[in-house]
């Protein structure tokens, strides 16, 4: 899948009806049909944690099942990973819910474009993106002079199939 790539205007970004969240807490969360929680970060990978759990707990409110609810925080992870990584400016986590998820990271760094590369097993990393690509939906870039935001989209119940490992306790039930 190739991403959508859009040029924007930032100011576009900031849509009304839109719930800002700093030093997100899960009860500050309204469970209604459609939900948006945004929170900006520094640049650090210590804040994953959060971020993940943040994803989840949202998702979870809406009902979502657990294993997509982790694919969710898989592709949240490698998204902030990227935007840590690239481009080391404060970030904007955005979780939108309606029946599909959209979950996008903005970063500071317009110029600094996502390059989906084939696995090279002689270095570390340049998963991130192929892992966005099979889990989701579809992603895309929207990039303005001063921003760019790396987003994808989810459904509760992935339209294509998802290759899943064996685990044991499955493998011992056949």
């Amino acid at each position: 899948m190739n991403p959508v790539v859009t040029r924007s205007d930032p100011r576009a970004q900031n849509g009304e009806g839109r719930t800002a969240v700093d030093g997100w807490q899960r009860s500050s969360l309204v469970t209604r049909p459609s939900s948006s929680v945004v929170t900006r970060l520094p640049a650090d990978p210590w804040l994953l944690h959060g971020v993940r759990e943040m994803v989840g707990s949202v998702l979870e409110l809406h009902g979502w099942p657990a294993d997509r609810v982790d694919d969710a925080r898989i592709v949240v992870s490698e998204l902030v990973t990227n935007a840590v990584v690239h481009a080391g400016t404060e970030l904007e986590v955005r979780v939108e819910v309606d029946t599909d998820a959209r979950l996008s990271v903005t970063d500071y760094v317009p110029e600094r474009q996502p390059n989906m590369r084939p696995h090279d097993p002689a270095q570390a990393g340049g998963l991130g993106l192929q892992l966005v690509d099979q889990l989701s939906e579809r992603w895309g870039v929207a990039i303005s002079d001063q921003a760019k935001t790396v987003w994808c989209e989810l459904a509760p119940h992935p339209r294509t199939a998802i290759p899943r490992p064996v685990r044991q306790a499955d493998h011992d039930r056949a």
